[in-house]
């Protein structure tokens, strides 16, 4: 409820309080208008108040009880009240303790630099930025519009002249907003990859407003200007840098004429002048003034005049610290003017602070973001930051001063990230990778700014996870989903319809063919097919797979697969890559490849995994993954090069008729993540060797247990160096089966502290002894991921010692212990390599590939050996361990009772025929047994699942009518070479595709029904599971697309379990199920 005389101040802030509401709550709230007297229970109820009460702009005081009212002196404060009951909503659902809160920020400027101007970037991540801000109350987005390749020494060229000339000809730059300011050619400023319109920026600057955060734009002159001064070169300054003779000065402009100072305030009149402007006067507007290389009277002059039209157009204006550096004898008023103090030596604090500037605390050295660029910090460290830095106090090398926090002239502080690494310093970040690098930091140093930091950086930390991003957001483009499959496409109905259970069923189609497939149809692509879905990028951590069968004869031109929005470029996964005819994908102006070319003609089986920084390819199911490389040449060493791939999927082929030329199938989308690293909330941990956060920019080893990348564990090195070795332990909180540790080296910051050499021990309780399970383990000294594997272990502890690591320290982003999810998955593999090892033996398999053509072996011996190595060479999809165990047996009796043919030899001389033994007859040869492990009864195979047991499963159709049979009982059980086993499952897939069957019956002894066992079986109808009262696990799909109006009948007492079973096991939602 609204005060009703605050209806038209307070109405937007209550709009939004409800979306977001229904967003975390899942309930609808309503906004309405009264007094305090009509509020009831469980309303929340706002209204302003008179001035005095200490609130200020965005102060709030809430009174919790049976309803909640709250009063502020502005439509600010009211909506920060609103992010502190949402966020702790969030993390409960149903529960806002009761008490008063008295709220407000300790610092006016609590902000995030953003440079646009160099990296192309949408401006939906520009808004997601905005309102991750605004959900934790950071309030000051400053963005950076222009600016260029910085290291224009790259298009150096044989002479000062013409290397000018290059960098307005070649060298990237970029101005992001519509402009009517024009040369006298009639062009204009105005980048032409990507650029905000007008009314696009000036709704972000009062929607931005409405949500508590204040966009303040940035347009920097007369340095960083190249983007202006290509388009008017008469205002060009024609100069070499003299601290770098091969870097041209033309990014600035030339103060010395007066013209170039009237550009600069036309450039600015364009969006401050008229009835209805871009940068209204509630904007503060950034001149940018930042590192002018010339002459330091025309720049102090120049910075003046711009105070002074500002002033003119009642602007509030803020800039870059310079005035340190750039010396004269020409005063600059700093009265009223904001200023982002980034360097010591460019601005120093003290003297800012006395010539009258409002300081935000800016410091490079602490707060800077460059990604990974091998300078400044690819992730800032927030730990350290946290623990150590103060908005108030500017500390770097020699330089600590102190400005009191109440202070009107210590306005706050602000965190940057630059996009440095364009051009030929490429290295293929996104705006996936800024947004994280911008969030990942957010609320540590937002609790900062807002107030002193009293908790520890894990509980913020705790905090955050829970908390999240804001809601009615999804900037790491995640996907509702059912289960770990985000979406299926099999094309089975010929059409785009989703298989999963999340129904993401395409929107629309055009030019699309089906005709038969890998499995089941599959869609033919041209040129121009296109199938539109719902869906659009995924999230990092996600899986496509598919199978693809590439025309014949096709072109080697670019061929697009799948392909998502974007207003960056094409946004792609490729069949054929542009330039190199390999499989690949385009993002964001930037392509890569995998080592891998598709055959023609043929069906391969794909699988592309993107995550963040990487991507990689998988082939025909192969464990080797081959890596994304990009093809676009840079100065930049790979080690910088990110291949960031948020999968697309909004359309299958492309728009653009670029379309993959060929048959694709089985398109499955899927949650890669791995669910065997174990949750680290109840971890705790002892360490004998590591770095106190307050001594420097890294930290103890609970930051390699944070799942933060950017967070460090390091050996100690200051304010002495500790040799290694480095012991850490690990109480995981309660016991878990364990057999794998996965290591992530530091990612930026150079080398030291590449773990090379380590022991691993493990323990169950905290009196057992250790366990060494890994003794002088050996990893490789660079950035990759390292795993340490061991046999399972139940253990509640670990020990681990970083015995070697480079330059003598140990350090790591994050350590991963892994569960083993399933027992019987681990006891499967170990049973299927022991039985690949066998049919590779060279003792077995010489013998079946040589063959019984010359009757080396008697007839019924062979049988048994050629049908025993025949089965274990081709399992059955899904055998047990059981089952391959008895497959391994059963080669080795078969081996073993390989008989050689006998032959009649005549007598040797003086030989004799010795009689019979009186009273003895002779036996006649009972013919030899071939040892059997599978039978086909009634057209059903069944085979031998475990011998001492006397199990059986079966493992398919049978006999002459094969798939074509139409009624099949399973029997009770199965004699197998004269022994009675009974049979207790159907396997995987056993009648999967079955086209013909209608009928099934179902044997008392059956306890497991197995995935997929009759999917696809589109004509059964009855399903009879009366006598078997005994099943305690049917698999996923096993009754998938069958008939859609079957009916099933289950024994009376196991309906309701029965019923759930069958259900998730993809019985169509029309079958009847009946006792």
């Amino acid at each position: 409820m609204i005060n009703a005389a605050d209806k038209d101040t307070l109405s937007s802030m209550a709009e939004a309080f409800a979306a977001d509401y229904k967003d975390i709550v899942g309930n609808d709230i309503s906004v309405v208008y009264g007094s305090e007297s009509d509020v009831k229970a469980g309303d929340f109820y706002f209204a302003l108040t008179a001035k005095g009460k200490g609130l200020k702009d965005e102060g709030y005081l809430s009174q919790i009880g049976d309803s909640i009212k709250t009063e502020s002196e502005t439509a600010t404060g009211a909506y920060w009240a609103t992010r502190t009951f949402l966020q702790i909503l969030k993390q409960n659902k149903t529960t806002i303790p009761k008490g008063t809160t008295r709220d407000y920020p300790k610092y006016k400027v609590r902000g995030v630099i953003l440079d646009v101007g160099r990296k192309a970037t949408e401006l939906q991540t520009v808004k997601d930025v905005a309102a991750t801000m605004s959900w934790y109350k950071m309030n000051d987005l400053q963005v950076h519009l222009n600016d260029n390749l910085i290291f224009l020494e790259d298009y150096w060229d044989t002479n000062a002249e013409t290397t000018m000339q290059n960098s307005f000809t070649k060298a990237y730059a970029a101005f992001r907003l519509e402009s009517s300011v024009k040369n006298d050619e009639g062009k204009t400023a105005t980048a032409t990859d990507l650029y905000y319109t007008k009314d696009q920026f000036r709704s972000l600057i009062k929607d931005s407003r409405t949500i508590g955060v204040n966009i303040v734009p940035e347009i920097d002159v007369p340095a960083h200007a190249l983007a202006f001064t290509k388009t008017f070169q008469n205002c060009a300054l024609k100069k070499m840098n003299s601290s770098n003779w091969k870097r041209p000065l033309t990014d600035h402009l030339d103060l010395s004429k007066p013209e170039s100072t009237q550009l600069a305030k036309n450039i600015f009149s364009d969006y401050i002048d008229g009835e209805n402007p871009v940068f209204d006067e509630q904007t503060t507007v950034h001149i940018g003034a930042d590192e002018y290389e010339d002459d330091a009277t025309l720049y102090r002059n120049f910075v003046n005049e711009m105070d002074d039209y500002m002033k003119s157009k009642n602007r509030k204006m803020r800039m870059w610290g310079g005035l340190t550096r750039i010396k004269s004898d020409t005063e600059v008023r700093g009265d009223g003017v904001e200023i982002n103090v980034w360097s010591k030596d460019w601005a120093d604090p003290t003297e800012m602070y006395n010539l009258g500037f409002e300081l935000i605390n800016s410091l490079d050295s602490n707060v800077y973001i460059v990604p990974a660029a091998g300078y400044y910090a690819d992730y800032l460290n927030a730990a350290s930051l946290y623990a150590n830095w103060k908005p108030n106090v500017f500390k770097s090398g020699n330089l600590n001063t102190t400005i009191p926090a109440g202070d009107p002239q210590m306005i706050g502080g602000a965190y940057a990230l630059w996009n440095d690494s364009i051009d030929t310093r490429g290295n293929g970040v996104t705006d996936y990778d800024v947004f994280d690098r911008i969030y990942q930091p957010m609320s540590a140093l937002s609790e900062k700014l807002w107030g002193e930091g009293t908790k520890t950086y894990n509980e913020v930390k705790a905090t955050t996870a829970k908390v999240s991003t804001a809601p009615n957001t999804n900037p790491y483009h995640e996907i509702e989903s059912a289960g770990s499959t985000y979406a299926e496409y099999n094309f089975n109905k010929e059409d785009g319809s989703d298989a999963s259970k999340n129904k993401y069923n395409a929107v629309s189609a055009e030019h699309a063919t089906y005709t038969e497939g890998k499995v089941g149809k599959a869609l033919s692509m041209e040129s121009d097919t296109c199938i539109e879905t719902p869906l659009d990028k995924s999230p990092a951590g996600t899986s496509l797979s598919f199978w693809v069968k590439k025309a014949a004869g096709g072109s080697s031109d670019e061929q697009v697969l799948f392909e998502g929005s974007s207003t960056l470029g094409d946004y792609t996964i490729k069949a054929v890559q542009k330039n190199t005819g390999k499989v690949g994908y385009s993002r964001e102006g930037y392509d890569y490849s995998f080592d891998y070319t598709l055959p023609e003609d043929e069906w391969v089986h794909l699988t592309i995994k993107g995550y963040k920084e990487k991507a990689q390819l998988y082939v025909n199911d192969s464990d080797t993954a081959i890596p994304a490389v990009m093809d676009t040449a840079t100065k930049l060493g790979t080690q910088y090069r990110l291949a960031t791939l948020n999968i697309p999927i909004k359309y299958i082929g492309s728009t653009t008729g670029n379309s993959f030329n060929g048959l694709i199938d089985e398109i499955e989308l899927t949650n890669d993540q791995d669910d065997s690293i174990i949750p680290t909330t109840d971890f705790s941990f002892t360490c004998d060797n590591e770095q106190n956060p307050a001594e420097g920019s890294d930290g103890p080893i609970s930051n390699a247990f944070d799942g933060d990348t950017s967070t460090l564990w390091h050996s100690q090195y200051s304010p002495s160096i500790k040799a290694l070795p480095a012991t850490f332990t690990v109480d995981m909180g309660k016991e878990y089966k364990i057999n794998k540790l996965t290591y992530v080296p530091r990612q930026s910051g150079g080398a030291n502290g590449y773990i090379t050499s380590y022991d691993l021990y493990v323990k169950k309780a905290e009196s057992d002894d250790w366990t060494q399970v890994v003794t002088d383990g050996v990893w490789a000294s660079d950035t990759k991921e390292k795993t340490a594997k061991f046999n399972t272990v139940d253990a509640r502890y670990i020990k681990f010692v970083a015995k070697e690591g480079s330059n003598g320290f140990a350090t790591a982003s994050e350590f991963h212990i892994h569960q083993v999810l399933n027992e019987e998955e681990q006891e499967v593999t170990k049973a299927q390599e022991a039985l690949n090892e066998a049919v590779n033996d060279s003792s077995i398999k010489g013998i079946y590939e040589a063959g019984n053509a010359d009757g080396t072996y008697t007839s019924a011996s062979w049988t048994a050996f050629k049908e025993a190595y025949e089965a274990a060479k081709a399992p059955s999809e899904g055998a047990s361990a059981e089952e391959l165990k008895t497959l391994l047996t059963n080669l080795q009796n078969a081996k073993a009772g390989l008989k050689k043919s006998q032959t009649e030899t005549p007598p040797t001389p003086n030989q004799t025929e010795t009689p019979a033994t009186p009273g003895q007859t002779e036996k006649p040869s009972t013919p030899e047994k071939p040892t059997v492990v599978q039978k086909v009864s009634k057209n059903v195979t069944y085979r031998v699942l475990d011998t001492k047991k006397k199990t059986a499963a079966v493992v398919g159709v049978g006999g002459k009518k094969g798939k074509k049979v139409t009624s099949v009982t399973i029997a009770k059980t199965v004699k197998i070479n004269g022994v009675t086993y009974k049979v207790t499952k159907i396997g995987k897939n056993a009648f999967k595709g079955c086209k013909y069957l209608k009928k099934i019956t179902i044997g008392s002894n059956v306890k497991k029904i197995e995935k997929g066992a009759f999917a696809n079986c589109r004509k059964l109808a009855s399903i009879n599971m009366k006598k078997a009262n005994g099943i305690t696990s049917i698999g996923s799909k096993a009754f998938s697309k069958i008939n859609s109006k079957a009916k099933v009948s289950v024994p009376s007492k196991k309906l309701s379990k029965y019923t759930r079973m069958l259900k998730k096991a993809g019985l169509p939602k029309k079958a009847v199920i009946k006792k």
